[in-house]
């Protein structure tokens, strides 16, 4: 009768420890679904944001290339070289808006200079 209530024992104590290793192994496979949900995330983002960046390297490309037709000017920077297609751009920006300045200062002193001509 000892004997089998040492194995009564033992059996409850595995069977206290199989309960406990299968909670473990529901909140391992909760937490691993987390985490890949999280992976799957990152990816769609990262997959986003990638083509995000082709989209925005092939429009520095087709405006450096506009620049350079509209200025006549031959193709110098590399397809890949966006630093420097930037570089290009923003001085070609900084260019037109000197040119506007200047402009509208002009036609402001045209239009005194025609009202005063009136006079």
């Amino acid at each position: 009768q000892k004997l089998t209530e040492e194995k009564q024992q033992k059996l409850m104590s595995l069977n206290n420890e199989l309960a406990t290793l299968e909670s473990r192994q529901e909140r391992a496979k909760a937490e691993a679904l987390r985490w890949e949900g999280l992976v799957t995330k990152i990816k769609a983002t990262s997959a986003d944001k990638n083509l995000e960046l082709i989209q925005i390297k092939s429009s520095c490309w087709n405006i450096y290339q506009q620049i350079c037709k509209r200025k006549g000017a031959p193709i110098d920077v590399d397809k890949y070289d966006i630093e420097n297609q930037l570089v290009h751009i923003k001085s070609t920006i900084i260019e037109l808006k000197r040119i506007a300045k200047l402009a509208k200062k002009r036609a402001i002193k045209e239009t005194k200079d025609r009202n005063q001509n009136k006079k």
